[in-house]
């Protein structure tokens, strides 16, 4: 089965969601992640990012394929929010309105243009994203180098939002993607995804949890690469996946962890795909 190639940033950031109600933007974490590893098909641990830090501002995260590719740099406005990432190929952008996140927009930096490559929306209820509206350029949206930032809003989106991409020509302009999240507490319990343009097609996402932390929990970060569940919105880490096209299932992701007290050491995800293919991929978080 294909690995996820719908994001390349992982990109650690904002307090997004926290019970307390911190502003958008602002990430304070209990533990700090320094390194995430992966585990390839010879069972060897291999570094995938090196997260740097100054006090509990996360300033930078070098990303390796292999070797090392490329870095992220974290910008932060007064209040500590963040405000744009940028790498070798893209920057992004980040405003709010008020405490709340707004909008982002993505630019691709071999492109000699002004029009974004993807821009996101947001919409609230009370203070939780209800609704995000993603709109992908694909003429200026290279896969491979693109810092997809719904990364940093949630990555339990990305396996279904990838599933969308692969439909879509690479000419392909100005398809819309909508989310509509339901949520149970601080986690987001299923989310509805439909895609309009080239393939009109609907999508329906259901999720569950452990009751353990989630080390990511109020960031922003990144969709795809290899690393699993690193996805901020959620207070807890996502046990199962589902995802459904009407009644068919599309898509199942299992999650088994390993613990050190409440914050997981590691996960292993199982993807089932509709055609009973499986792929199996192992994270390590070092604090």
């Amino acid at each position: 089965m294909k690995k996820s190639i719908i994001i390349c940033l992982c990109v650690a950031v904002a307090a997004m969601f926290s019970a307390c109600n911190k502003n958008d933007g602002v990430y304070e974490p209990a533990k700090k992640i320094q390194k995430i590893y992966t585990v390839n098909d010879d069972g060897e641990k291999v570094l995938a990012e090196a997260w740097h830090w100054d006090g509990n501002t996360l300033t930078s995260i070098d990303r390796y394929y292999g070797a090392l590719t490329f870095t992220d740099q974290f910008s932060y406005d007064t209040k500590n929010r963040l405000i744009s990432v940028e790498n070798a190929n893209t920057t992004v952008e980040i405003t709010y309105d008020g405490n709340k996140l707004d909008e982002i927009k993505e630019y691709a930096k071999a492109v000699n243009t002004i029009e974004p490559a993807a821009k996101y929306d947001f919409e609230y209820k009370g203070n939780k994203i209800s609704k995000i509206e993603m709109e992908v350029n694909f003429p200026l949206w290279d896969k491979e180098k693109s810092s997809n930032p719904l990364c940093y809003v949630l990555p339990e989106l990305v396996p279904a939002v990838d599933q969308f991409v692969k439909k879509c020509p690479n000419t392909a302009k100005n398809e819309k993607i909508t989310v509509l999240l339901t949520w149970n507490g601080n986690n987001v319990k299923s989310m509805d995804i439909s895609i309009t343009g080239f393939m009109p097609v609907s999508e329906t996402v259901d999720l569950t949890y452990d009751n353990k932390n989630n080390p990511f929990y109020g960031m922003v970060s990144q969709m795809g690469s290899e690393i699993v569940n690193n996805f901020f919105l959620n207070k807890n880490n996502v046990l199962t996946m589902t995802m459904r096209i009407g009644a068919v299932q599309d898509m199942n992701v299992e999650y088994t962890y390993e613990y050190d007290g409440k914050y997981p050491t590691s996960v292993t995800s199982l993807t089932t795909d509709n055609e009973g293919d499986m792929d199996t991929e192992t994270t390590i978080y070092e604090y």
